[in-house]
């Protein structure tokens, strides 16, 4: 399974209406974090197979995704799972936001990608 470049046309369709849980790495090119994150994503898209989707946006082409789900640095880990954000990996919440619904977002901390790696993917039963 490889990693789906998600963007504004066909956000909804990939992430909102997916039938499995979906993981978004919101990230930039310049970005070198971003860089080094993708291998892990790679290998965790490859071991959960279709269980979980995992998709990346990038932020500069896509800023009115970036601005809905405050994205104030990056790499930013989202969890969405039946359209909605579970957790994220960002400090800030997803208030405001009509896609994801802030009483159930999970904030988990600046920098805790591992954190929402295990409990988003490997805590639960796909």
């Amino acid at each position: 399974m490889s990693l789906t470049a998600v963007n504004e046309a066909n956000f909804d369709e990939e992430v909102k209406l997916a039938k499995v849980p979906v993981l978004v790495d919101f990230w930039a090119e310049w970005c070198g974090p971003c860089r080094m994150l993708t291998p892990v994503l790679e290998q965790l898209a490859e071991e959960k197979g279709a269980a979980v989707k995992i998709t990346k946006v990038n932020v500069d082409e896509n800023p009115g995704l970036a601005q809905e789900f405050s994205v104030r640095s990056i790499p930013m880990l989202a969890f969405f799972h039946e359209g909605r954000v579970e957790g994220h990996d960002c400090r800030d919440s997803t208030e405001g936001s009509d896609r994801g619904d802030p009483g159930r977002s999970q904030s988990l901390g600046h920098g805790s990608v591992t954190g929402l790696l295990i409990a988003s993917l490997c805590g639960r039963d796909f």
